[in-house]
């Protein structure tokens, strides 16, 4: 909450500083300058609206993708107001041309935005799913663990400590290889113990 109040002030004082100085200094006020300062104010609420989305799913375990977006957008916003001054101080810059250069900017920024944002869930959704692969293991290890605690006999036993350390030193992130030979493990494990308690 804190976070955002900080961006919405940061956001009206930049807003007025640049309107301050771009009305006050003696440019020409011509159709480019205007479109320089329409595209400087939306820049600024659309990265204030954007940070501050950002911070609201803000992922104090994680926060890389949040700091990289609020980066993307504070790069955004002061590339568009250099834009415009430039356009500002140099008089004969074609209004098409400035155009170009803001639409530029703004479709990179939102690109950046969404692959970030992607980049974002791919990550997460990877982990989740080492976090569920790595509980299962660790599962399937304490019953391969208790049941040849269970067991009497020193062949059953050897066998199982064999499917043990293969379970206790699995890759938790697998790949398809894995995973197929954790199957292979687990129906061996299950063979052992249909086997035994026979």
């Amino acid at each position: 909450m804190k976070s955002k109040k900080t961006i919405i002030i940061l956001s009206v004082l930049l807003l007025l500083t640049y309107s301050s100085i771009m009305l006050l200094i003696p440019f020409t006020h011509n159709a480019c300058f205007w479109l320089g300062f329409g595209w400087v104010i939306a820049s600024i609420v659309m990265g204030a609206v954007a940070s501050c989305y950002v911070l609201k799913g803000l992922d104090s375990q994680k926060p890389l993708y949040e700091i990289v977006t609020i980066k993307n957008t504070f790069t955004f916003v002061i590339s568009i107001i250099v834009v415009s001054i430039i356009a500002a101080v140099v008089e004969v810059v074609p209004v098409w041309l400035a155009i170009i250069v803001y639409l530029i900017i703004t479709i990179a920024y939102i690109v950046l935005t969404y692959v970030t944002n992607l980049s974002k869930e791919s990550v997460n959704q990877v982990g989740e799913n080492v976090k569920f692969h790595t509980r299962e293991l660790n599962l399937l290890t304490v019953r391969v663990e208790l049941f040849m605690k269970s067991v009497d006999d020193i062949e059953v036993k050897k066998k199982l400590a064999n499917v043990y350390e293969l379970l206790r030193y699995s890759d938790p992130m697998g790949n398809d290889n894995t995973k197929q030979l954790e199957q292979e493990v687990l129906a061996t494990f299950e063979e052992i113990k249909d086997c035994y308690e026979q």
